[in-house]
């Protein structure tokens, strides 16, 4: 006779012979079958072996003492535990921390207390009773010490919220103090964030103080510059130069040498009277450079403003009410859109999602579909017409997926013995399961037959066998789920 081998371990499960095992004896292994009939009672003794251990580890724990407790030791041996009280001294002068105190000593250290409270008061004046009659006997003393006491402010009183009130009394501007200051300075010492830098004519950039920003100029090109018609963007020293240039070779024109300076035209002129006179005569036409105002020009545009003159002064940034939208402007949402309104205030559009019923039945055109309502219509239409998940894998040495729809993953539980994970967990367990096996090289192995042991909404569980109701691996298996939405 042999005994079965023991080990220390808590097995997590105790195997339960199931009525297609056979009765076989001698050393058990779970894993391949044999020996099956042994396999209960070999995992049985190797709990109680680990249970032994764990009581003589349990048996051998230390029990230690901390502050105010004596004694001690580890509980196969028994142990005492004790207090370490205070004697009468130490207990009087209340300077030991780490002891503890029984009744007695504590009268004691009271005793000393109240004795060195009285001190050597009179005896007629030694307790609270005989020092509250001797106050109230006193009339003179009680009525002043009556006043006097009236006059002060109950400590419940003096609360955060009740100097926060008071503070609020004095506070603001002119008083010395205001809480809400920063520096001393109050808000309107400050700019906003949301105050913005707009860049003007001439100008780039911008913005709110929310972050930093940069105004830069806005310059011209040479021939934006040389035809001198926007009046946007600012010169540079080398753009002016341009400009100028441009300008005086314009004036020139192909002018003879002799005159294609001011002062070889003024020394021809000097020389011819006649032209001279032409000349003032002209001058007398031109207006003064002291006349052309900003008042007079006003007054001359006042007399040709207006709609059809081709200005209007009252623009905003150059356009017309009619380049802006009036706040009665209304905006309206069209199908799949909700919101809207009248630009009197803010307006929000919003999508009108279909609801689940919608989404299944495809019925509604009025509403949006969002990827959860497509979802749900998708599984409305597998529900009864496509598999809900399917796997072919080989099921011999390490488990690996062929192809699968709907499956994480294939965990081999041994023997046969697998289980199919679910990449989204089904809706119910009402689902159906097909199951194909076999070794495809192989003929005669008595393949096909499907024993299910499991089924939650995540995954089926299942054995492979032959006809004889034994579990076996096989090269080639194949399932398939139906339903379970």
């Amino acid at each position: 006779m042999t005994n079965l081998p023991e080990a220390s371990d808590w097995v997590a499960g105790i195997y339960q012979i199931e009525m297609t095992d056979p009765v076989l004896g001698g050393p058990p292994n779970l894993e391949t079958g044999a020996g099956i009939a042994n396999v209960q009672a070999q995992q049985l003794a190797e709990r109680t072996a680990w249970l032994k251990e764990q009581i003589a580890a349990a048996m051998a724990t230390a029990i230690t003492t901390g502050i105010g407790l004596n004694g001690g030791g580890a509980f196969d041996g028994g142990l005492t535990l004790s207090a370490d009280l205070a004697g009468q001294t130490v207990a009087e002068a209340g300077s030991n921390n780490l002891q503890l105190m029984t009744a007695l000593r504590t009268k004691q250290a009271i005793d000393v207390a109240i004795n060195a409270l009285v001190g050597a008061a009179p005896a007629q004046l030694d307790t609270l009773n005989e020092l509250a009659e001797a106050i109230t006997s006193n009339g003179d003393m009680s009525a002043a010490l009556t006043a006097l006491i009236a006059t002060k402010l109950d400590a419940a009183t003096y609360t955060a919220a009740n100097v926060l009130a008071k503070l609020l009394t004095v506070d603001g501007a002119g008083s010395g103090l205001d809480a809400d200051k920063l520096d001393g300075l109050s808000s309107t010492s400050f700019a906003r964030s949301t105050r913005t830098f707009s860049a003007g004519t001439g100008l780039t950039g911008g913005g709110t103080l929310a972050n930093n920003r940069t105004i830069s100029a806005s310059i011209p090109t040479q021939n934006e510059a040389v035809a001198g018609t926007i009046q946007t963007k600012l010169m540079t020293p080398l753009r002016t130069k341009q400009a100028i240039t441009a300008a005086i070779d314009a004036l020139v024109n192909g002018a003879p040498a002799a005159l294609d300076t001011l002062k070889e035209l003024a020394d021809e002129l000097s020389d011819n009277d006649n032209a001279i006179a032409a000349l003032t005569s002209l001058i007398g036409t031109k207006l003064n450079a002291s006349s052309y105002t900003a008042a007079d020009i006003l007054a001359k545009l006042l007399t040709v403003d207006g709609a059809g003159s081709g200005l209007d002064a009252d623009k905003l940034d150059g356009l017309s009410s009619a380049s802006f939208a009036r706040s009665a402007r209304t905006i309206s949402t069209g199908t799949g859109l909700t919101g809207g309104g009248a630009l009197t205030a803010n307006r929000t559009i919003s999508v009108d999602f279909a609801e689940k019923g919608d989404a299944e039945t495809g019925t509604n055109s009025s509403e949006v579909m969002s990827p959860l309502r497509t979802h749900q219509a998708i599984k409305a239409v597998q529900s009864n017409a496509l598999p809900t998940a399917w796997v072919n894998f080989n099921g011999q040495g390490t488990v690996a997926i062929r192809e699968a729809f709907n499956v994480s993953s294939i965990t081999d539980l041994g023997g046969g013995h697998y289980r199919v994970n679910f990449a989204s967990p089904m809706a119910s367990t009402n689902y159906a399961i097909l199951g194909l096996h076999g070794n495809v090289a192989t003929a005669g192995d008595e393949r096909n037959n499907l024993y299910i042991d499991g089924k939650t909404t995540t995954y089926a569980q299942f054995y492979t066998t032959n006809v004889h109701g034994q579990a076996g691996d096989w090269d080639n298996v194949s399932i398939l789920i139906m339903g379970g939405l």
